[in-house]
């Protein structure tokens, strides 16, 4: 029984941090639509499945002094 309760435990941790990290996560993308400027400058959105680029890998990556 002490087994079951906290296999059960962890599983609903697991969903409640997943369903904070979703919450938070549309929060942000509610602010970013509400100010177009700063997400279009500061943040990058990616859509599922995209195929990367040369630059996405570690040898295309270039230090920004920005």
């Amino acid at each position: 029984m002490v087994t079951f309760n906290h296999r059960f435990s962890e599983r609903i941790l697991q969903y409640s941090l997943r369903g904070q990290i979703i919450y938070h996560y549309n929060g942000i993308l509610g602010l970013l639509t509400q100010f177009p400027n700063i997400g279009d400058n500061y943040f990058v959105l990616g859509e599922p499945n995209e195929k990367k680029t040369e630059a996405d890998s570690l040898e295309g990556m270039e230090t920004d002094p920005r």
